[in-house]
């Protein structure tokens, strides 16, 4: 549903902020069209919904249009809360699915809201001076780095915008030729005119951002202010069909990107966060594909054209940033060998600790076992900021998701965990647990 953009609804330009896609990491439940709960990991969060990881075995099952229940565990304040949430799957996507909050609790999404922003602490509002202090604590040996690596970035960044706008370009003017219709041909027209008329915007935006960035060692996506505000009832049964698209289009491109590039990444990681002497990791990243795709984004956000002129954007960024970001990360990792910063990362052993007894195995989506990853040991969640930094929201921390009997069949009315949102409802179904 469009809302006009003079209404003062979630059409408007202040209120399209608050669908960022924020990355989180929350364990959960879920039950897909009436099948029993199966594990799920949560990773994107915006207020119109999320995308939510399950094994490839399972996503096979799954169709778009259909609803499912998220059932999860939050640490609230110091206390543990069982909630669920009613969910419409609208597009698979990499190795999930986005899905939209039908008649949602705002109580719920906004605790939600606090423990993405309490992992996203790079959100929170930077003035010049936390800037310097930030600089301050920096290795002596980003003095030397900084202006090889600040000019590697902006060419790359230039280029990769040459690239992006010659490719869209190109991309549109085949597709308005091969159109069907006139109508069609019409629509990628549209967009081909609306992306040159950001192309110098694009063209500036991008590099500074991408340098401002490396300049703090963080998400430059910092800098903006689009920082998710409470939502209010009314606005949650109001999701804008077009906005809630880009929250979804931007999930399927880091999703797609993410694990191409996890090696150089990660050398990237553990190499800045000798540069910063903190922890850096795929959300604080200045070059992670995702803060990449997220400053793109930034650029081509509110765009009027059509959803398929749209689609076809997103397409050749797709390609473009998957051809230049693997020469930019190789070069990256080979500047900072060359200026001595962490030459063997392999060897190399993280001095941020985490908290005693948080080395626990975990089951993955699909039900096998997996050790804590790279950037969890190098960011400990006691390093993380709590929600109850931001104002206005509770302290939340994400907890196991709700115990579900293994084996045998029950109905849902009789099983009752302490659902905080109410227990849940539906037919009789055969429990299957994380390694079923």
């Amino acid at each position: 549903m469009s809302i006009n953009a003079n209404d003062g609804g979630i059409g408007s330009g202040a209120e399209r902020r608050r669908y960022v896609r924020l990355p989180i990491k929350l364990d959960a439940l879920v039950a897909i069209d009436r099948r029993p709960p199966i594990p799920c990991t949560v990773r994107d969060f915006c207020v119109a919904g999320i995308f939510v990881a399950i094994s490839q075995q399972q996503l096979r099952l799954v169709r778009a249009q259909t609803n499912a229940t998220l059932h999860f565990g939050l640490i609230v304040e110091g206390i543990q809360q069982n909630h669920r949430l009613s969910l419409t799957i609208f597009r698979i996507i990499g190795g999930g699915f986005g899905c939209g909050f039908e008649n949602a609790d705002p109580k719920v999404i906004t605790l939600l809201q606090g423990l993405a922003l309490s992992l996203n602490p790079q959100l929170a509002a930077q003035t010049p001076e936390d800037l310097a202090l930030s600089q301050g604590r920096f290795s002596v040996k980003f003095r030397g780095v900084q202006k090889p690596l600040d000019e590697l970035v902006k060419t790359a960044a230039e280029k990769m915008c040459t690239d992006f706008l010659l490719a869209v370009d190109k991309a549109l003017f085949i597709a308005a030729r091969d159109a069907g219709n006139n109508l069609d041909e019409g629509r990628y027209l549209d967009g081909q005119r609306e992306i040159q008329g950001r192309a110098e915007s694009i063209s500036i935006a991008v590099p500074a951002l991408l340098c401002k960035g490396v300049s703090i060692i963080n998400s430059p996506l910092s800098l903006v202010d689009h920082k998710p505000e409470a939502p209010k009832v009314s606005e949650l049964s109001l999701i804008d069909k077009d906005v809630f698209e880009e929250f979804l289009t931007l999930s399927q491109l880091v999703s797609d990107l993410e694990p191409r590039f996890k090696k150089p990444l990660y050398e990237i990681e553990r190499r800045f966060s000798e540069l910063a002497n903190r922890p850096v990791d795929e959300r604080s990243n200045p070059l992670g594909t995702a803060v990449v795709s997220g400053v793109f984004a930034e650029e081509l956000k509110n765009l009027h054209s059509d959803r398929i002129a749209i689609n076809v954007v997103y397409r050749s960024l797709r390609k473009v940033l998957e051809q230049n970001l693997a020469v930019l990360y190789k070069d990256v990792n080979e500047l900072m060998v060359d200026y001595d910063i962490l030459p063997i990362v392999e060897n190399a052993k993280s001095s941020f600790k985490r908290p005693p007894g948080s080395e626990t195995v975990r089951p993955n989506v699909d039900g096998t076992s997996a050790e804590p990853s790279d950037g969890e040991r190098l960011a400990p969640q006691s390093a993380q900021p709590s929600a109850s930094a931001y104002a206005g929201y509770p302290s939340v921390q994400a907890a196991p998701p709700p115990q579900i009997p293994v084996g045998g069949n029950f109905h849902w009315p009789n099983y009752d965990p302490g659902y905080a949102s109410g227990p849940p409802t539906g037919g009789e179904f055969t429990a299957i647990g994380p390694g079923a």
